[in-house]
C-alpha cells in the first residue's frame, strides 16, 4: 500500500540518495535527536525531509570526517558555527592530511634506500659485485639492470636508453604475464558493471509489487495486528526498502519481535528475504511500532510477504489490518 508524500517532502529513501547519507544513519540520527525530519506521519511514523535540510545533513558529515563525535558535533550545531568558521576547520583537517602524506612519503623514500644499501651489502659479500643502476625515465629513481621490463616503482614499461640495460630473454615473458593479468582485471570489471547494470535497469523496470495476504489459523489467537507496509527501491545499492507498522493484540508484552519480509516470483517461489527487530525492544498491550527492513532486489520479484517471530524463532500469529 502507497502512502502519499505530503506535498514538497522527500521520503527517506530520497533524501537518502540526494544526500549521499544511508537511511539507516538518517533513522539512527533521528533517534539520538541529532537530525530530525520535518514531519513524522502520526499514523504510520513514516519519515519525511525537506530540500532545505540537505545543507544542515552537509555540515554534520562534513564535521563527522574532522574526526569529532556526535556529541561534539551535537554542541557545535546548537552553538550555531557560521560556514565561515566551518570552512576553515576543514581546510586545517586537509594541511594535517596533507603533512601527514608528505611524512609517510618521506618515510616510504628511507625504507626503498635502506633496502637498496642492504642488497648492495648482500651482493658484495657474494663477491659478485655492484649491479649498474640507471634512472627510471618516469619516476627518476634508480633501478638494477636485473629488475625487469617495468621500474618496480612507478609500474611504466623501461623504454630506451633505459632498456639497453635490460637482458633480452625476459621482457617477452613479462609483458606475457602482465598482459594476462591485465586481461583477466577487464573480464572482471566488465562481468561486475554487467551486473550492476542488469540489477539497475531490472529494478528500474520492474512491475508494482503485490502483497501476499496473511492468515491466521482459527485455533490460534492473534498476537500482532499488521497495521500498513509500504516499500521504495533504493537504487544505488539495489535493495528494496520496506517500512511498516504494527499493534501488540497480546494481553502481555513482546519482547524482542524480529520482522522477516519475502520477495516471491510469480509462482510463487522465494527469490530473498531479510529480516529484522522491530524499533520497539518490547512491544505493551495495545501499543504501537514501526518497523523497516532491507531486501536484495530482483527483477523477477512479483509478491512480497511479510512474517514475524520471536528471536528466540518462535513464530508470532498476525492479523493482516492493513486493508481495515
Amino acid at each position: 500500500m502507497q502512502e502519499r508524500v505530503p506535498d514538497g517532502l522527500m521520503r527517506i529513501g530520497e533524501f537518502a540518495e540526494s544526500s549521499d547519507v544511508s537511511a539507516r544513519t538518517l533513522r539512527y540520527y533521528d533517534r539520538i535527536g541529532l537530525f530530525t525530519p520535518v514531519y513524522i506521519d502520526p499514523s504510520t511514523s513514516y519519515r519525511y525531509y525537506a530540500a532545505d535540510q540537505l545543507p544542515e545533513i552537509a555540515r554534520i558529515m562534513a564535521l563527522k570526517d574532522l574526526g569529532l563525535s556526535l556529541e561534539q558535533i551535537d554542541c557545535l550545531l546548537i552553538d550555531d558555527v557560521p560556514a565561515a568558521e566551518l570552512r576553515g576547520m576543514l581546510r586545517l583537517k586537509r594541511f594535517e592530511i596533507q603533512d601527514h602524506l608528505a611524512e609517510e612519503s618521506a618515510r616510504l623514500d628511507r625504507v626503498e634506500q635502506r633496502l637498496r644499501q642492504i642488497e648492495i651489502a648482500r651482493l658484495k659479500a657474494r663477491g659478485e659485485g655492484i649491479e649498474p643502476m640507471a634512472p627510471c625515465p618516469h619516476c627518476g629513481r634508480r633501478i638494477h639492470e636485473s629488475e625487469g621490463a617495468f621500474c618496480p616503482y612507478c609500474g611504466k614499461p623501461l623504454v630506451p636508453p633505459h632498456a639497453g640495460l635490460l637482458p633480452g630473454g625476459k621482457l617477452p615473458r613479462q609483458l606475457t604475464t602482465r598482459c594476462l593479468i591485465l586481461l583477466l582485471v577487464v573480464m572482471a570489471l566488465v562481468a561486475v558493471v554487467a551486473g550492476l547494470v542488469t540489477i539497475l535497469t531490472g529494478t528500474r523496470d520492474a512491475p508494482e509489487l503485490v502483497a501476499r495476504p496473511l492468515s491466521v489459523s482459527p485455533l490460534a489467537d492473534p498476537q500482532l495486528a499488521l497495521l500498513s507496509t509500504q516499500y521504495e527501491r533504493v537504487m544505488e545499492k539495489g535493495t528494496i526498502l520496506f517500512e511498516g507498522r504494527v499493534k501488540s493484540l497480546s494481553a502481555d508484552a513482546l519482547v524482542d519481535v524480529i520482522a522477516i519480509v519475502s520477495l516471491y516470483d510469480e509462482d510463487p517461489s522465494l527469490i530473498s528475504a531479510g529480516r529484522g527487530p522491530i524499533d520497539c525492544n518490547t512491544l505493551s498491550p495495545g501499543e504501537t511500532c514501526g518497523f523497516s527492513i532491507e531486501v536484495d532486489a530482483s527483477p523477477l520479484a512479483h509478491h512480497y510477504g511479510v512474517v514475524f517471530q520471536y528471536a528466540s524463532n518462535g513464530t508470532i500469529p498476525v492479523r493482516d489490518d492493513r486493508s481495515r
